[in-house]
Parts: structure tokens; sequence; C-alpha cells
């Protein structure tokens, strides 16, 4: 069959994908965070030496002599210092209160405001010293600093009003627009010289466009405010990557704490991770999967385990563990000494400890050293991110909010972001019916620079296209490609600007008639339109042309269907964003079993092959396959993809491994991982899920 040697020749390409930049990485390491616990010494190591930790960290100011005698290899943490990439409270929460209370531009200078000559030639400096200190004792990793930000996580205060920052913010307009009185047009403003442009605050731009409205006229100018610090923050972070590397060339560079893409921090990946060698994620809002598709070849990906934060369930940081082994990561962080050890004792680990203690050996020796930064298969499936509609869904997300949008910190966004919640979504559907994907930016596909075996493009909530993204999607399906998005996309052009109709909507064909958006916050309007199946519109309002066809919900359409020359042009108009939420929710599992089908049936149709399908008698549909390559070996990772459930967790591991029948797209000779044992041969194999480190598999395709 066709579709059974795609997925040969996918098989096949993994090993032919570009060299890891930086060279192949030695083995999985696990670094502990010296956070408290016990005073360094030979016990300390000696404890260390058994349970498989690999390397700790050496903090600012320490020096790391005293590591480096007792045999410890390490990385250097916050070699840009604390406080300045990332805010400490304090500061931050001084210039939140005074702004809360002023409203004043005057109160949103950035403490150490990044493009000031003081703070580079202070970020500069620390990187040197601490770096040149510890190159010769030989490093792992450079961490410049940990949560770093435009503003403090992704709490959202206009950083940043300082005079550096407004020049440079003027010379950056100008060179994107070369005459004011085109700034003029695109921001409906008056303003004589770009040395007279100063940008509204969130404040002012919320009073002019949301008195009234769900869905304001023109963001153009915050939107260039916003855009112009992600830039400012990825720039600082390379200019101190680059001064790195020049003095300890070969050493990986990079942060910690990445955050979830937002209006505010500047979280745009697509810049950020062009600057780094290694970055530690936190695996919020779909950000893991961002940055593994994101990232240049090479990068080293972290993630940090914690103790169990619900007793029920004291086995998740195993869990993680192998999560992370499951999907290419570079090692984890131990989070930390003080919760390792047990009581400060150096010879005794707390039941933490003792949990990856037990497992740790296997992930940092033989064989877990050939997945430590494994290639995941991205698949022929590309999912779209565009930061401009993470910035206009933020705004979108605020209109009920009043003064009080300035309250919506990045602990209140992880529930209340409809971006997040998108991504999340999508990413979890597909793990869930067993299709590999990958993401794309904004500026790839405009450019033209869609992989070419890319098949799918799945727009998520992509509220915000410009005229080249329009044609790009138009072009993808004339060749043959599928698109499907699962509400209207480019209401907005790439300014934010709100078009009269939507780009996109006479080429899927739709007509409409004065309807509403039923998403806000991550999640549908409760009096929203449903299915049978309890699944929401996104909007009313929506029919199909006599071109199309589609499906009616009472006076509504969803799954609006049209052929576009070689390729197919999909609006689900259901309500995909809340996924994430209801997959785990046996109350919901009729309205998500719904999802699933539909997007299977599309993918199915446009003969693009699963990774595996995964039969577990009993089981719910979070059973996730993965496809790693690393060298010219490929394994299949079979895992049960629930972490974010407690309950469910729970229940699957009282259970304990459960009898998995397993079809792969060819004929494969497939052995255990961990043992080389044969497990079967043939296109349908018999083997086992282990819910607590799942089910790791050689596939040899015969």
């Amino acid at each position: 069959m066709a579709s059974s040697s795609n997925w040969l020749i996918a098989l096949v390409a993994l090993v032919a994908l570009s060299p890891r930049a930086r060279g192949q990485q030695e083995g999985f390491q696990a670094l502990l965070w010296r956070y408290r616990g016990p005073a360094l010494s030979k016990a300390y190591v000696r404890t260390l030496a058994r349970t498989g930790v690999t390397g700790v960290c050496v903090d600012q100011d320490e020096d790391p002599k005293l590591v480096a005698h007792l045999g410890l290899p390490f990385y250097i943490d916050h070699a840009a210092g604390k406080g300045i990439l990332h805010l400490r409270e304090a500061d931050w929460k001084k210039c939140f209160s005074a702004y809360e209370k002023s409203r004043s531009p005057d109160d949103l200078v950035r403490p150490y405001p990044l493009l000031a000559g003081a703070t580079r030639t202070r970020l500069l400096d620390l990187v040197e010293t601490r770096v040149k200190r510890a190159l010769p004792y030989h490093p792992l990793l450079i961490s410049l600093d940990d949560e770093i930000s435009i503003t403090r996580f992704q709490n959202p205060l206009d950083f940043c009003f300082d005079k550096t920052s407004l020049v440079a913010f003027r010379k950056w307009l100008r060179a994107r627009y070369g005459r004011i009185d085109e700034l003029n047009r695109v921001w409906g403003s008056k303003f004589e010289s770009f040395a007279a442009v100063v940008p509204p605050t969130t404040d002012q731009v919320r009073q002019r466009e949301l008195a009234g409205t769900d869905m304001p006229l023109r963001l153009s100018d915050w939107n260039d405010h916003r855009a112009f610090m992600d830039q400012t923050l990825a720039r600082t972070v390379g200019r101190l990557c680059d001064r790195a590397r020049e003095l300890a060339p070969g050493v990986p560079v990079g942060f910690e704490g990445g955050q979830a893409p937002s209006a505010f921090g500047g979280y745009d990946y697509s810049l950020l991770l062009q600057q780094v060698d290694y970055i530690e994620p936190y695996p919020i809002g779909g950000t893991r999967e961002l940055v593994r598709s994101l990232c240049r070849p090479g990068t080293r990906r972290y993630e940090t385990l914690f103790p169990a934060s619900d007793a029920r369930v004291p086995e998740m940081p195993v869990m993680k563990l192998y999560d992370a082994l499951a999907h290419g990561l570079a090692g984890v962080v131990l989070w930390s000494a003080d919760d390792f050890f047990a009581s400060g004792a150096p010879d005794r680990l707390s039941s933490y400890g003792n949990r990856l203690a037990a497992e740790l050996p296997r992930a940092t020796g033989k064989p877990g050293r050939a997945l430590a930064g494994a290639t995941v298969f991205g698949g022929s499936v590309a999912i779209l991110e565009s930061q401009a509609s993470v910035r206009l869904h933020w705004m979108l997300d605020s209109v009920a909010d009043g003064k009080t949008w300035i309250r919506r910190f990045s602990s209140y966004e992880r529930t209340h972001s409809t971006s997040q919640a998108a991504r999340s979504s999508w990413i979890r559907l597909l793990q869930d019916i067993g299709y590999a994907f990958h993401f794309v930016t904004a500026a790839e596909l405009g450019e033209g620079r869609l992989d070419r075996n890319t098949r799918v493009l799945i727009l998520p909530s992509v509220l915000a296209m410009s005229d080249p993204q329009v044609a790009a999607v138009k072009a993808f399906a004339s060749r043959g490609g599928l698109v499907i998005a699962d509400e209207t996309p480019a209401r907005y052009d790439r300014y934010l600007r709100l078009r009269r109709e939507p780009a996109l909507d006479e080429w899927f064909g739709v007509e409409r008639d004065h309807g509403r958006r039923l998403i806000r916050e991550g999640k549908a309007f409760p009096d929203a339109p449903r299915t049978a199946s309890g699944t929401a519109l996104c909007e009313t309002g929506v029919a199909a042309d006599g071109v199309s066809t589609a499906e009616q919900v009472g006076r509504d359409s969803v799954q609006i269907e049209r052929s576009v020359d070689k390729g197919r042009a999909v609006l689900l108009n259901l309500a995909i964003v809340d996924y994430v939420r209801d997959r785990v929710d046996e109350k919901r599992a009729a309205s998500c079993r719904e999802r699933r089908s539909r997007v299977w049936r599309l993918l199915e149709a446009q003969g693009v092959l699963p990774v595996a399908i995964a039969r577990v008698r009993g089981y719910p549909s979070v059973i996730e396959r993965v496809l790693l390559r690393r060298g010219k070996q490929r394994v299949l990772v079979v895992r049960a993809n629930c972490l974010e459930s407690a309950s469910l967790t729970r229940t699957l591991l009282d259970k304990g491994p459960q009898p998995m029948r397993l079809s792969l797209p060819v004929a494969a000779t497939v052995r255990d991982f961990w043992t080389g044992k044969v497990i079967g041969r043939g296109r349908s194999i018999e083997t086992k899920l282990d819910p607590l480190r799942g089910t790791f598999l050689i596939v040899e395709p015969l």
C-alpha cells in the first residue's frame, strides 16, 4: 500500500535528518539543583554516585573549585545574575503597585531596562566573570538565568517606557514602516514624526477599543510595542549567549524556566530559540511541543522534576522522568537538594529521592543514553503558531476584566488563556488518535518554508494572519494539502486590525449572518449551541454556501468542507479549545469521542497514517505513541498520557501493566528497548502497556 510505504519512508527519513549542530550528546543528564540541602562533602558525593545523578549546579557567586575538587560535574546557574533578566518579586511588585494606582506610563519603567547601557554592561560583566571562573573546571552548561521575562513571568505590565527603550522602539518603527504617514495609516494616529511616537498603554488601548464590543477594531499600536519587547528579550539573550560562547566554545548556553507564549513576558519562541543552545521550558500550554518543533537542530531540551504535588500519586516524579525520556529530552533538573536528601543528611535520601534513585541509573546509563537528545518524528501534520494571535487572544480573553486586567497573572492565565488551551488541545487530540505532528511559525508559512512532506495544516484559533500567510494557506491546499481550522481564521491582519470580513471566508465557502464568537478564556460559552454529543460551536451565524458541504446544528453549520484544486479546506466550527480539559472528564467522553473521530476521519481520508494503533482493553483514549530516532535506531514509545489528572493516573497505576495490541503501518521486528528481547515480528504485536514507565520498543522494519 502506498500509505504504508509513506510510513516506511518516514522511518528512513528520520535517519537522514540534519546532523546535530553541536555534536551528539553523551548520555541523559540528571542535574541536581542545590537549593538548601546538606553541605557538600564526600558523603554527599558518594550518595549521588549511587543515585544516577550526573551533575549539580554552581550558583551565582559560588566558586566551582570545591565542586570540581569533589569530582562532581556541574553547570553554571544564573550566569547573568538574578534579578535582572528575572525580576525579583519586590522590584516587580513596586512597579505593579504604583501602576495599579496611577495608571501612568511614568510607572512603566522596567527595573533594569534591558536596552539601557548600564544594564547591558552589568549583564555582560556577570557572564564574563562567572564563565571565566568556571571554565578551567569544564562546565556542562551555562544557564543565563531562570524564568527570564520582560516583566515577571507573564504578568501583564507594559514594560518598558524607559527613555532608551522608547528611542530604540522609534528606530524599530522607522525600519518597519519607512515613513511616518504609513505608521499613522496603520495605527490610526497623527504623529508628525517618529521622534514624537509614544506607544499607548494597555489601559489606553482597552478604553479605546473595548467600549461596547468584544472584537476590537485596531490593536496595531499595542501589538507593535509588544512585538518590539519580544524582540528586545530575544536580542538580549542572543548577545549574552554570544559572549558566553566566545569565552567557552562548545559549552551549550541557554536559560531555564521558559514560560508559555503570551502577550507579555517576551516569549516569542520563533525569536528566542534562534539564540540558545539549550533550554528548560515549563510544560505549560503546549510549550514543550512548541519548543521541540521550533528549536534549532542540536538544541538540548530539559525539564525540571518536582516532588509529587498530589499525595495520591507519589510515583509522579518517576512517570515524568520516563515522559522526558519518551520525548527526546537531553536530561532533567531535580528540584532540589532540600527535597532529594532526608532532613539535611548527606547519606540519606527522602522518599522522593529514593524513588528517583531507583530509576535514574537506568535513564542516565545504558541503554537510556540512546534516548538523550533523540529526534521526535514530527510527521506530516503541521500546526500553525501565530504570536500575533497569541497577543490578540490575550486582549479578547480580558474583555470583561475592566481595570482588573492587570491581575491576569501567569497562574491565572494557565487556566484562562485561549491561546494556551487551543495549542494544548490540538496537541492532546492528535496524541490521543496517534498522530505525529510539528509546529510551524507564521513567518515560515508566509515565506513558503513549509516542509515539502507536510500534508495537513491545522489552524488552531489563528485569528490573525497576514495577506502572504493567507495566500500560502490557499497555495498549500491547491497543491493537495488539507487545511483544518477549528474556528474562523484570519479575522485580523498582521497588524491586528479587524478585517471587514475574515480573509478566508469565501475560500472556505462560508456565509455569515451577524453571529457571535462563543469562545473566551479557553472555553466555550455555557449557552453555546452544541451537537448531540455536547460539543460546543465556536460561533453562530455561520452557514455553508452552495459550493461547500456541511452539517447543521440548529441554524448553524459545522464541519464546512470544500475541495480546493487538488486539496481540501475544512472549517470545523467546533470547540477543540476545551478538549485538553474534557478528555479526562468522564462526563465529556462522548463529546471528546466526536472531536477525535472527526479529525481522525479527515486525516485518514488525506492518507496520513498514525504512528501506530494501540489497543488496551478498558483504557480511556489517553494513549500516546511517540517515534524517536537517535543514530540508526528507531524507538517507539507507548505511554499513558494523563499526567495532568491525578485521579485517572492513580486508577491506571492501580491496574498495573495491561495487555496491549500494537498495529504498525509496516511489518517490523519489535524488541524491548531495555532488554533487547524480541517481542514479535510483523504488523500486529502483542505486548503490555506499563502505565508507570511507558513501553519502549525498538522497531526494525522488515
